[in-house]
């Protein structure tokens, strides 16, 4: 058998001349191959046991598509065998087995770094989508405390303007509350004044009034007093009655001046202190008016600035609870989009690793029926060379035979002994 490489021909041990070998000798019975050029090393069975195969596209010089399909398997026996040819036969078989193994191996290792790549590569995907995914966490964090603490602050500055155009409000209301108190209490002392000064004005009135009557009848007593003593017609005694009666009744009609003008300052100081009771009465009132109204005020203020926060706070709640459920919302956006990277990459995974197996289980039936074929044809080529004679069978046969009817026997006579027990 011959192989060629590029042009140039290299034996295989099957060749022609089996005793001078140029590639192959025999020390103490046994064959030694070069340690390049053993069995199944040549370049055509190499391409043919490393190359994957099908039924229908797999070219070698080894294969038949037509033939191999439904060639049934011959069992290669040694029994067929010289002992030359079982010794070659089985330095062969180990040569191609163990070649196979190698080839079986490597591409076994080329599936298992496959498989490896493909995890890694799966695992690789993973953490990505798994830092990707932790990274728009993040990201979403930060921009929702950012978002937070915005609406927190714009709240914080609202709230405190409202407190402060409060403030302002009830301290502007109390200084309005004191302008007016003092507005009103300026205008009842004035009015007081007034009141008093026309009081003295009257009684001073009343007092000259009476001053003036006093005068009067003083002037009156004088001229009767004159008339009486220039009244020679009257006694010195006469007339001192007369004077002392006039002097009396002038006492008293001064007394009754006295007592007029009394009574009228005192009538003056009544209706002053009425007067006054009334401008004080009025004042206070006005006053009270005042306080009520402020006070009024002051709770519209209060209460409409409690409102405002209570919007203000409502407001925030309101923005803060959008912001989570956006957050929320991306966050599980985010999560679903890994889930279905995730499961496509898992996917893809599994895909790969099927591909990966089936290709593998693929070349290795393929190796299998590239080996099967070389251990025919090798087993044929030494069969056909170092078959025993026909003789040699028959005698092989006949022994076969003869240990089969004895094993036959000996199985029927321990059958029977069986029975008989």
């Amino acid at each position: 058998m011959k192989y060629t490489i590029g042009g140039q021909l290299f034996h295989s041990a099957k060749g022609t001349e089996w005793d001078d070998h140029k590639y192959i000798r025999i020390e103490n019975g046994k064959y030694i191959y070069p340690e390049d050029l053993k069995p199944r090393q040549s370049p055509n069975t190499t391409r043919a046991a490393k190359s994957p195969i099908s039924s229908s596209g797999y070219k070698s010089n080894y294969y038949n598509a037509t033939t191999a399909s439904g060639r049934k398997k011959t069992t290669r026996s040694t029994a067929a065998l010289n002992e030359e040819g079982k010794e070659i036969w089985a330095n062969v078989k180990e040569n191609i087995t163990e070649e196979k193994r190698k080839e079986i191996e490597q591409r076994t290792k080329k599936r298992d770094e496959e498989i490896t790549k493909y995890k890694e590569e799966a695992n690789t995907t993973k953490e990505n989508i798994t830092h990707t995914l932790n990274l728009l966490k993040e990201t979403l964090q930060r921009e929702t405390s950012s978002k937070l603490k915005e609406i927190s602050d714009k709240s914080a500055e609202e709230k405190e303007s409202i407190r402060t155009n409060k403030q302002n409000a009830l301290s502007k209301l109390s200084e309005d509350k004191q302008i007016q108190k003092d507005k009103i209490k300026e205008e009842r002392e004035k009015d007081v004044a007034e009141e008093r000064k026309k009081s003295e004005e009257e009684s001073e009135k009343l007092t000259e009034e009476g001053k003036k009557e006093r005068t009067k009848l003083s002037e009156t007593l004088e001229d009767k007093i004159d008339q009486i003593r220039n009244n020679s017609g009257l006694s010195e005694e006469s007339k001192r009655k007369q004077i002392l009666e006039l002097e009396s009744r002038n006492y008293t009609e001064k007394g009754k001046v006295n007592k007029d003008i009394y009574n009228k300052k005192l009538s003056n100081k009544q209706s002053l202190a009425t007067v006054l009771e009334n401008i004080r009465g009025k004042s206070s009132l006005k006053l009270q008016d005042v306080d009520k109204e402020t006070s009024t005020k002051r709770q519209s203020i209060t209460e409409e600035a409690a409102r405002k926060l209570q919007n203000e706070a409502k407001s925030t709640a309101e923005e803060k609870d959008k912001v989570n459920k956006d957050k929320s919302q991306r966050q599980s956006e985010y999560q679903s989009d890994a889930a279905a990277k995730r499961k496509q990459c898992a996917e893809e995974l599994s895909a790969s690793l099927k591909a990966a197996r089936e290709a593998y289980a693929s070349a290795k039936e393929g190796i299998n029926a590239s080996y099967e074929e070389i251990y025919q044809k090798e087993y044929d080529e030494i069969l056909s060379r170092y078959g025993k004679k026909k003789n040699e069978g028959s005698s092989g046969k006949s022994s076969r035979a003869e240990a089969a009817r004895k094993a036959t026997d000996t199985k029927a006579g321990l059958d029977r002994m069986k029975k008989k027990k």
